[in-house]
């Protein structure tokens, strides 16, 4: 008997860099309020607009996260993390 495969549709907390989410279902998924997406927005989270509807593509959301800089570290007047 094989192992079933996981299927990560709908878990909190999990993102595919492959799907597009809408802004709804991000806020879902990553259980975040109004105001922490609206701050993600202005930090330059990319978010596509389709017939009035925003959507954000899961590898923007990834390198979005990625440019952010870690605990501990600050960010230049340019938004990026010093040596990156």
């Amino acid at each position: 008997m094989t192992p079933a495969k996981r299927d990560s549709t709908g878990v909190p907390g999990v993102l595919s860099a492959d799907e597009v989410y809408t802004l709804h279902e991000l806020q879902r998924r990553l259980r975040l309020g109004r105001h922490a997406l609206r701050a993600m927005r202005r930090r330059g989270l990319r978010v596509h607009r389709v017939a009035n509807r925003g959507f954000v593509v899961g590898r923007d959301f990834l390198d979005f996260v990625a440019r952010q800089p870690a605990d501990g570290e600050h960010a230049t007047d340019d938004g990026t993390t010093p040596g990156t």
